[in-house]
């Protein structure tokens, strides 16, 4: 992504709509002698100068837009107090740049601005799986396609579409994907000494699996109860399909993952990773609603 650095000043509707996650509680500070009218007020989120620099972008006819922002909000507490909470906002837009011979990218969406905050984790030294909990109640979001951003028990943000009455306002006229999360809780990640571990000596064995699960499940919950099992040759889960339609029912989806098994002292055989696999099945089959495809 690109970094921008906008300023601080906004029309009073945009910081109304865009209030951001840490400066939703925020009342909106008002500029006594403003340069004009549509820069009333202090933005209470940095998104807000985020967005801005994503319209101006496209309306120069960028047909990819990432950016992103380290900057302060502001506002007044409830105390009566003024705060200047720091986060750091992106969004995106558009098509991805080609790749190869593609003639055009993919189109930007949630997954995307999902993997730049993983990424952003991991090199923050996070070595837990970040969680994505629905944040169906953020006025600026799209109900069906945000979450919030949790880490070890603690909520350090959100992301997701905005909100298509908010794109409508702000003059978006493509789906833009957005991601905010406070400065102050990153903070206390950073990356730390890292240790090499040795190459494995023993090969794994790989098995997917397959399930029709309802449209509202997430997909976390499989990948968390498989760590949850303390497996110790079980070395590694991952969602590789999301699959909806025929011959999946209406109101229902297909998700699928790949399991790797490894033991540190032998190869594993057929027999033994087949065994583990079948265990996992029942497990499974048991814990949730689920009907499994293979």
């Amino acid at each position: 992504l690109s970094e921008v650095v906008t300023p601080p000043f906004c029309a009073p509707d945009h910081a109304e709509l865009v209030p951001g996650i840490s400066g939703a509680a925020l009342a909106p500070l008002r500029v006594r002698n403003p340069l004009s009218a549509e820069l009333g007020v202090l933005r209470r989120s940095v998104l807000v100068g985020v967005l801005q620099a994503l319209r101006t972008n496209r309306d120069r006819g960028a047909e990819f837009v990432g950016v992103f922002e380290i900057g302060k909000g502001y506002g007044t507490g409830a105390d009566g107090q003024r705060c200047e909470p720091r986060g750091v906002g992106l969004a995106l837009a558009g098509t991805w740049p080609p790749c190869g011979a593609e003639r055009r990218g993919p189109a930007v969406g949630f997954a995307d601005a999902k993997g730049i905050v993983e990424n952003l984790l991991e090199r923050l030294g996070c070595g837990e799986t970040p969680r994505w909990p629905r944040a169906c109640d953020v006025p600026f979001l799209h109900p069906g396609k945000s979450a919030w951003i949790e880490y070890a028990g603690e909520r350090l943000g959100a992301l997701g579409v905005l909100h298509p009455r908010v794109a409508q306002v702000l003059d978006l006229s493509t789906e833009t994907v957005i991601a905010e999360l406070d400065f102050q809780k990153l903070g206390q990640y950073r990356p730390g000494r890292r240790g090499v571990r040795p190459l494995p000596r023993y090969p794994s064995v790989t098995r997917d699996i397959a399930m029709v699960v309802d449209e509202d499940f997430p997909a976390d919950a499989i990948r968390d109860e498989v760590r949850a099992l303390g497996e110790p040759l079980i070395e590694s889960i991952r969602l590789f399909d999301c699959y909806r339609g025929a011959p999946i029912p209406a109101g229902r989806k297909s998700l699928a993952y790949t399991i790797a098994y490894r033991a540190p002292d032998r190869t594993l055989t057929d027999d033994e990773v087949n065994a583990l696999q079948e265990k996992l099945r029942a497990h499974l089959t048991g814990r949730f609603a689920l009907e499994l495809r293979s």
